[in-house]
């Protein structure tokens, strides 16, 4: 399966607002565009246009929410990954999706950190409830379902 198969399979109807984590050169985010979504997408090496903005995650900033972010082979690159897991649930709408594909599952799934996205804690309250629709190369710690309460 393609990756865009992949993401496009997990979307909630168009025209849901779509943010792609690590577009590199565009091409996913271009074709979602295609599919009729509204698309920003983020890249410290972006390509020009109006989709894209040569940014990363840490230094993104929007007063709009997103339906969705798609983060593909990119997370993996973020040092602090608590923190970019947060702002993520904060961009996103309550109910929000994170579609993810990733090969470094073990740093997706913290086992020993205060920020877990896949536990709720009762020290905390939940930022969003977001739903990790699908990891294409991995199961939340616990083989948690695909829909799990984000905390931090």
């Amino acid at each position: 399966m393609s990756l865009q198969s992949f993401v496009e399979g997990h979307l909630p109807p168009a025209p849901a607002r779509v943010l792609e984590v690590g577009c590199g050169r565009g091409l996913l985010a271009r074709a979602i565009v295609r599919s009729g979504y509204d698309v920003v997408a983020i890249d410290p090496d972006a390509p020009t246009g109006e989709l894209f903005q040569a940014v990363s995650l840490e230094e993104f900033a929007s007063t709009d929410a997103f339906d969705v972010v798609v983060a593909s082979r990119a997370l993996h690159h973020i040092p602090d990954l608590p923190d970019a897991l947060g702002k993520i649930a904060r961009l996103l709408r309550p109910a929000g999706r994170l579609i993810l594909d990733e090969h470094a599952c073990d740093r997706e799934t913290p086992s020993q950190t205060t920020a877990d996205p896949w536990s709720t804690s009762a020290h905390s309250p939940p930022l969003c409830d977001v739903r990790l629709v699908s990891c294409a190369f991995c199961t939340p710690r616990g083989g948690a379902s695909a829909s799990a309460k984000w905390t931090k």
